[in-house]
């Protein structure tokens, strides 16, 4: 998008050059701040929640969770969704009531990208692991 030009040499004007005649200017504004308020609704409603209980729980003591098989992850994440989805209802911004499914249901597929990834990333420190081992027996 273009923006208008500003004259550089009106630094001792009342301030009406910032106000430009551009619709195109004033419709991507808009935009951006509707966006950016739904954005700020969703943020603060998924703050007010904790659907996995952790939200007292040092990163120190998070390392000596126990890690859910993969078998069982789905059936938690599902309980993780009608816990967060009942908690939004609860604690969440009222304008996005119609949205509170959507959103869990949203978090919980974030949630089981990243515990794949965990795993994959587990999975290969585990073979290079491995292998080194079985060079270092060669060697």
């Amino acid at each position: 998008m273009l923006l208008p030009k500003f004259d550089q040499n009106c630094g001792n004007g009342v301030g009406a050059e910032m106000f430009v005649d551009n619709e195109l200017l004033w419709s991507w504004l808009r935009q951006e701040s509707i966006e950016q308020l739904a954005e700020e609704k969703y943020i603060a409603s998924m703050a007010r929640t904790d659907p996995g209980q952790l939200s007292n729980v040092t990163y120190g003591e998070s390392q000596h969770l126990p890690i859910r098989s993969k078998e069982e992850r789905p059936t938690y994440l599902n309980q993780f969704t009608t816990d967060l989805q009942r908690q939004l209802a609860r604690h969440g911004d009222r304008r996005l009531s119609g949205q509170y499914g959507h959103i869990a249901f949203d978090l919980r597929n974030k949630a089981y990208d990243v515990s794949n990834q965990l795993m994959n990333l587990e999975a290969i420190r585990l073979s290079i692991y491995l292998n080194r081992m079985a060079y270092l027996s060669i060697s």
